[in-house]
């Protein structure tokens, strides 16, 4: 009989535990880092171009003025198969070139020289300064125009996306982007959540690069604005209060050490000094 019960008291501690739904905020941030092309090689052949610019330099000697990596791919509408490309991108008044791309021979092995120049290539696309088309060209052969229009602009802006969970499935998306009113958010962590009197309190921190696009040059180039701020969500699923505090900006000069909020009890919100 006493066994019977012990077991009858796991089953009934397994399911009841089972039955309880959990909860959670998940995060997800869209960059739109890349740039699209379309257009037509000589006119006669419809292509389309992804480009991902990136801030690491193409040579060993590094500034402001260094040209970025660039890599992507180009396709022939009529085929379908995506092109490697790599290259590189100068946007300052010392460059005469604005993206130069190649089509390496070997697309997983290849070298710049200090010219930013891939030797062993089998195409070549050419931007120069202040042009919208390219110039394309076999090495050792022709050269062809590129007419070429913009289809997805490059941009330093963000979407931040919390997702309300409820036993792994998103139940309500709330546009942190919006709701902080900050365009540029780059990071996300959730510190604490915990739910008291029906109501779900969230602490969390995000950031952002404190001079977006200076790839570390320039005043506070590397450095960021980061800050905590505390959600509060309804019975409903909606958002009920949310306040933000910047507590590390290197703009502003602060530097607090200590985090403005209790992990403990994220339900008191931000801790600001009287």
């Amino acid at each position: 009989m006493r066994q019977f019960t012990t077991v009858f008291l796991i089953i009934f501690i397994s399911a009841h535990s089972f039955a309880q739904g959990k909860w959670s905020i998940d995060h997800e941030i869209i960059f739109d880092r890349y740039i699209v092309y379309e257009g037509a090689i000589n006119k006669k052949y419809p292509i389309i171009m992804r480009l991902e610019e990136s801030s690491e330099a193409c040579t060993n000697m590094v500034s402001k003025w260094t040209p970025r990596l660039v890599y992507g791919w180009y396709m022939y509408k009529k085929i379908g198969k995506k092109i490697p490309l790599v290259g590189s991108v100068c946007y300052t008044d010392q460059c005469e070139i604005s993206k130069k791309l190649f089509v390496p021979s070997d697309p997983i092995n290849y070298s710049f020289t200090g010219e930013c120049q891939i030797n062993e290539f089998k195409e070549q696309f050419i931007q120069q300064k202040g042009h919208q088309d390219f110039l394309w060209k076999q090495k050792d052969g022709d050269t062809y125009p590129v007419r070429i229009n913009v289809k997805h602009e490059y941009s330093w802006k963000t979407t931040a996306i919390l997702k309300f969970q409820i036993n792994d499935l998103s139940i309500s998306e709330i546009n942190l982007t919006q709701l902080s009113k900050n365009d540029y958010i780059e990071g996300i962590k959730i510190i604490s959540q915990k739910r008291v009197s029906g109501k779900f309190h969230i602490l969390l921190q995000y950031y952002h690069q404190s001079n977006p696009g200076s790839y570390g040059h320039g005043s506070c180039g590397a450095g960021l604005e980061e800050y905590a701020a505390h959600l509060t969500i309804n019975e409903r699923f909606e958002i009920e209060s949310f306040d933000k505090l910047l507590y590390i900006s290197c703009i502003n000069s602060i530097f607090e050490i200590k985090a403005p909020y209790n992990v403990e009890k994220p339900e008191l919100g931000l801790i600001t000094k009287e």
